[in-house]
């Protein structure tokens, strides 16, 4: 959480028993992120000069990373075992050992400044990309380029692997999702003309058959990849401002949350399958438990 009116930031850390266990942790850089590790143990932030590493129980420093004097963005592998920095205005990006704070590489290199990098859900590769609006795919621990994902469309405003780490989904500024084969480089599909304004997420449902996109035209649609060429399946939309889409329940579902406070649930991924969740009723599926702490928590802050 960000204080504001201060240039440091502070952990609040939910102790196990049920009671509240506060952790401050003060840094002098406005810019700096403290973004904790897939495995919920340590966080990175810029402190004095420097990228640190800090366990997140305590808020002790564990490990500097070797050469890193700017504050930037952490982006770690899926296993917290590698970091890599985003900075701002950074045409290169290097990879660190998380755990010694070691400097394997700085070979991720864009023509343009980086914008976006993300790491596969399954191993050490990494997507990036550039102001140039082409993705790269890299080798992390070595620094190795593998593919170039070449098609532009626009800004790139996300990217993201699948969760088997088979597909790259990309949205861009214009409405614009594409599926790219992280395997191959290839592009499987683009998904054009359902929203008209810039893509927020895309994401692949589990069986690898359908897209959810959720765009700032307050727009949630449902694609059909598993057709030669994608179409919309069914286009979600409501009263108020999107704030989250996602699946739910393996797949099978979709969740919608608004800023009007109510979510709405897609039973069956169908335009009929539609209910408005009333306010106040907790519903039994915990992923939209989940959803609903969130935006409440969103909507205080």
């Amino acid at each position: 959480r960000i204080n504001p009116g201060s240039d440091g930031f502070s952990r609040h850390v939910l102790g196990t028993g049920g009671g509240l266990r506060s952790n401050m942790l003060n840094f002098p850089a406005p810019l700096s992120t403290g973004i904790f590790t897939p495995d919920g143990r340590r966080l990175v932030a810029f402190q004095d000069g420097a990228m640190r590493v800090f366990d997140s129980r305590d808020g002790t420093a564990q490990a500097t990373l070797a050469k890193c004097r700017d504050a930037g963005w952490p982006v770690y592998s899926h296993d917290s075992s590698l970091v890599s920095i985003l900075g701002m205005n950074k045409e290169t990006a290097g990879v660190w050992d998380l755990a010694t704070g070691q400097l394997l590489h700085r070979d991720i290199i864009h023509p343009s400044p980086l914008v976006m990098m993300a790491f596969s859900p399954i191993d050490d590769r990494i997507v990036t990309s550039g102001m140039e609006n082409n993705l790269r795919l890299w080798d992390a621990r070595t620094g190795e380029e593998l593919h170039v994902l070449q098609g532009k469309a626009g800004n790139v405003m996300s990217c993201r692997f699948s969760d088997d780490g088979r597909l790259v989904l990309v949205g861009y500024a214009g409405g614009t999702a594409r599926v790219w084969d992280a395997q191959t480089g290839d592009l499987v599909t683009t998904l054009a003309g359902g929203h008209s304004q810039r893509l927020r997420d895309v994401r692949l449902n589990p069986d690898k058959t359908r897209v959810l996109t959720w765009a700032m035209d307050d727009k949630a649609i449902i694609w059909d990849l598993a057709k030669p060429k994608a179409h919309a399946l069914v286009e979600m939309e409501g009263d108020s401002k999107l704030l989250q889409a996602r699946w739910i329940s393996g797949g099978r579902d979709v969740v919608l949350a608004w800023s009007d406070g109510h979510l709405e649930v897609a039973r069956g991924a169908t335009r009929e399958g539609i209910r408005r969740l009333p306010e106040g009723v907790v519903p039994s599926n915990q992923d939209i438990q989940e959803w609903r702490r969130w935006h409440t928590n969103s909507s205080r802050e």
